[in-house]
Order: structure tokens, then sequence, then C-alpha cells
């Protein structure tokens, strides 16, 4: 059996209406060229599992692997690169955005280089029909990405690339599972002699179904960086605690000034007022932030809520006896207040951490 020349791995969730349209594009843009295309599918309820088996019964070099209980573009890219049994290994989309129309110049490209990214920031490259404010942002998401990689790349967050057979099964391994990035990984864990090239492309918009980028990719891109810059020790999380706690304190002061200096409201009362609407918007600050990985232990957002109230009530308590106890030391008063408070972070950190959120 002639070897193949060229395995595409494509990442599915909700793909349904595209996955077709994918396959008959492969089709004619490879004709000349030995491939099979891996789909994996995230369990994806729309039907996309059975689209994916209608094809493949009809054509062998459509191939499937269908993961139950498991999401994540990183892991769903390494089980389809290990599986996969080309000379070259490619990976794309399954929206219809990455154009396939270049796989022949990357596979031309793969020849001198082992790694050939599809990059929109590279001479005639570029986007369809994005807003200003996406762009601004895909540009500073790529900006920052570059200072933190030794190789020169125009588009390290390219989700469209290829890669030479025998490095993609060498480096897969050392990409993370819980990333979404993939290339960015790669590079910046690749050896310095890594070859790579570029081919410039025109990022398409979307036709169908739902764009899966949220505000969780970028917190694990930031994640990604600074710990392969700082170490994999790097307490992320902890730092974003200690920024929402900080913004806490904030809305905090600004609400009882409001209250107590503007409105001349009982400064008890405005204390309690200011205490709750700071406590609320941690909670959900970080919901969204801190832990926007980690789902919640109780899905009623009073009981998390309570939860959570709980917590930073028995924080405030270990922070008080903390306090008294060492100033009734002879400890300096500011001291003493200042031990009190890193020792209720850390306990409230800890405990929603364990009790709030579920520790993944």
């Amino acid at each position: 059996m002639p070897a193949v020349q060229l395995s595409l791995v494509v990442p599915t969730y909700n793909e349904v209406e595209n996955v077709p349209v994918l396959v008959q594009r492969l089709r004619q843009t490879l004709s000349e060229y030995r491939w099979e295309v891996i789909f994996v599918d995230d369990d994806s309820p729309d039907g996309t599992l059975a689209a994916i088996q209608e094809l493949a019964e009809r054509d062998e070099r459509i191939r499937y692997i269908s993961r139950q209980g498991q999401r994540g573009l990183n892991s769903a890219c390494k089980e389809g690169v290990m599986a996969a049994r080309g000379e070259c290994v490619a990976i794309m989309d399954a929206d219809l955005q990455h154009d396939e129309r270049i796989l022949p110049d990357l596979l031309a490209q793969a020849a001198q280089h082992d790694v050939v990214v599809a990059s929109r920031y590279s001479g005639t490259g570029g986007v369809s029909n994005w807003s200003r404010l996406r762009l601004l942002v895909s540009r500073s998401a790529t900006f920052i990405s570059r200072l933190f990689i030794r190789h020169s790349l125009s588009d390290p967050m390219s989700g469209f690339f290829l890669m030479r057979g025998e490095f993609a099964r060498r480096h897969i391994e050392q990409v993370g599972s819980d990333g979404f990035k993939i290339l960015l990984e790669l590079v910046a864990r690749a050896p310095r002699h890594t070859r790579i090239a570029e081919v410039p492309y025109v990022f398409r918009s979307r036709v169908a179904g739902e764009s899966k980028l949220d505000s969780r990719v970028a917190l694990q891109l930031l994640e990604f960086l600074f710990k392969h810059r700082f170490g994999e020790r790097f307490p992320f999380a902890i730092c974003l605690y200690a920024l929402v706690g900080a913004m806490g304190v904030a809305v905090h002061l600004s609400v009882l000034w409001l209250l107590f200096q503007v409105l001349a409201m009982d400064f008890r009362l405005s204390q309690a007022v200011a205490i709750v609407i700071a406590m609320l918007g941690n909670f959900h600050l970080n919901d969204w932030l801190t832990f926007a990985n980690h789902p919640r232990r109780h899905r009623r957002y009073v009981k998390a809520l309570l939860s959570y109230g709980l917590v930073c009530s028995m924080g405030a308590g270990l922070s008080y006896l903390v306090s008294v106890f060492l100033f009734s030391h002879d400890a300096q008063w500011w001291l003493a207040s200042f031990s009190g408070i890193i020792a209720g972070f850390f306990w409230n950190y800890q405990a929603s951490r364990l009790w709030v959120w579920c520790r993944v």
C-alpha cells in the first residue's frame, strides 16, 4: 500500500454543517496526493459524528476518533497526530476558515522545513470581515506571544500548520493537553535548530456553526506564556485571585465613600452594603476569571454564592485572630494587620478552590 503523503488532523465540536463541505474541498485540492483526514470529535451533540461516519463509510481516507467525556483542542490534536500515518501531518479547523487550497504549498515547503505555518500576518496574508476590536485583540495576542518564543514567526497563534511526520510524533507529547494553541506550545518548546517556514493565506469568515473562542481562551494563553517564561510552578491562579481581591477593595471603598460621604447614610449600614457588593463582585470575577476552568461544586447560583460567603467569613475570622494574636505578642500594629491579611487571603484562595469551585 503506497505511503500516505499527508494526514490532516481536524478537531470537531458542533460542525455538522461544515464537515461535508470540508471533505469535498479536500478531495478537490488534494486530488494529486495520497492523503487522509482524521476527525477528532468531542462528543458533539449536533450530529457531527454521524455525519463523519457516513462519509467514512464511502471513503477509506476519512477516519475519525470519537471522544466521550473529553473536551479540549490540544488534547484532540495530540490524539489525532498520534493516530496519523502520513509522512506529513497538518492541523486545521473544521469551520472552513482555514484555506485548504494552500495545503500543496505547505507540503512543498515541508521538503526543507520541520514546521510550515499558514500565516495571516505575513506577505499577502490577512483576515476577512473582522471588526477592529477583534483584529486589535488578535494582533495584541500575537505580539505578546512573540515576546515569549525564541523562533521568529509572524503568526505563532495560527491554528493552521503542517509538520513533518517524524517531528510531529517526536514533539507532540511535550504539548500540554489542556491548552488551546498547539502551535504556540510546539514552537515555544521546540529546539533552536527547528526549521520553520511560513506561507501567507487569508483567514476566511465563518459560514456555519459558532466560534469556540471566549474569555477562557485568553486566560489560557496568558497562563501558558507566564509559565513558559517563569516556570511551571508560577502561581498564575493565585495572582489572579489577588488581582480580584485588589479590585474588591477598590469597589468596597468606592461604595462606602458614595453611601457614607455623598449620600450621608449611617456608617454601619454603608459598611454592610459595601461588604455585600464587594463580595458579590469578587464572586463573579473569580467565577469568570480565576476559576474559569473550574466548574462550581454547586450548580445553583445561590448555593455557590453562600458557600463563597461562608469561606470569606471564615477567612475574615482567621485574619482577625492572627492579627490580634501577633499584636498581643508585641508585633508592630501594621505587621500584625498585614500578617492577618495574608493569612486570610491564602485561606480564602485554598478554601474557594476546594469547596466553592472544583479542583481540576
